[in-house]
């Protein structure tokens, strides 16, 4: 097997237009009911290599896939697949090795194992998180301007998603007898360390007038849906100037308030040193390099400045 092997195996499940006939096979039998979409976008991905040419079999693919449908009831979320394709029917002894009650499937013919959002294998409290009659009850009622039994509606919205990792969900609340909202957001993990995050965002939030930037007031932890909660902070987000072409801008602005961020006195409890960055950036480079060694001069190069 050569290093372009995995790459040329993978591509497929990054082309929309054949993955949406793929699944259009597939996934009424998946949903286990009737399921059309006018088209099939990939939401994200990302491929696992290795450097050591024996083991180039055992690379995989984690890739998400998002539908464009009609919205379902009481979420603005598309319907998702998130999948982990394989190498040489390695997806059977990966799929035999999963507890099957985070909700995988296996299609053996795609040599893949996949999840319906919001099942996910590291992320199992999103069912919790995206039901409406349920997530209520995680909330921060502490820190917020009414309780339970003041909801009278909820519209939950999922604003980011990484597979396996972390989800962000957007929570539009109506309570009260005047029509009145609330706007919170959710940060859910798939490990701990959100109380960590949480502890220093309160921190970052306490000095936001030092560090010269706004911060979306921390609202609390849960530790039971590993959930960080804030306020909604309104404002043009970063990307939007980037999208429109004006890169200096906000990158002055972001380069300026970092450097303000990693000079504050914030509670770690782990730095990453620049030789611990570098380690690990060379070798991701070097894995790109064997993949598309038409970019190695310029991954080289990179590195060289880097350093």
């Amino acid at each position: 097997m050569t290093s372009s092997i995995p790459v040329q195996a993978f591509a497929r499940f990054t082309d929309t237009i054949a993955m949406g006939e793929v699944w259009r096979q597939h996934m009424p039998v998946l949903r286990g009911a009737p399921f059309e979409f006018s088209a099939c976008n990939v939401q994200y991905a990302r491929c696992r290599t290795y450097l050591n040419p024996s083991s180039w079999h055992k690379s995989f693919l984690c890739v998400s896939y998002e539908f464009d449908t009609a919205p379902e009831l009481n979420t603005s979320h598309k319907p998702m697949l998130y999948g982990r394709a394989y190498l040489q029917g390695r997806s059977h002894d990966a799929f035999m090795a999963l507890i099957r009650s985070d909700g995988a499937r296996h299609v053996a013919e795609l040599d893949m194992i996949v999840w319906n959002f919001p099942d996910d294998p590291h992320l199992p409290q999103l069912r919790e998180l995206l039901d409406v009659t349920r997530a209520a009850q995680y909330f921060p009622y502490a820190s917020l301007p009414f309780t339970a039994k003041d909801i009278v509606n909820i519209k939950i919205e999922v604003v980011r998603y990484r597979p396996e990792q972390r989800c962000i969900l957007r929570y539009d609340v109506g309570y009260g007898h005047d029509g009145e909202r609330y706007i919170l957001y959710a940060k859910t993990f798939a490990d701990d360390n959100g109380a960590q995050v949480f502890t220093r965002i309160q921190r970052c939030h306490a000095i936001a007038s030092v560090l010269g930037v706004r911060i979306a007031r921390p609202l609390g932890y849960s530790a039971m849906v590993r959930a960080l909660w804030q306020d909604e902070l309104n404002g043009t987000p970063p990307t939007a100037a980037l999208e429109a072409g004006d890169f200096a801008m906000p990158m002055a602005v972001i380069g300026h308030c970092l450097a303000r961020l990693h000079a504050a006195d914030l509670p770690m409890h782990a730095i990453v040193t620049r030789e611990a960055r570098l380690t690990d950036v060379t070798k991701k480079s070097r894995k790109l390099a064997q993949m598309f060694p038409e970019l190695a001069d310029d991954l080289g190069a990179i590195i060289a400045r880097a350093r």
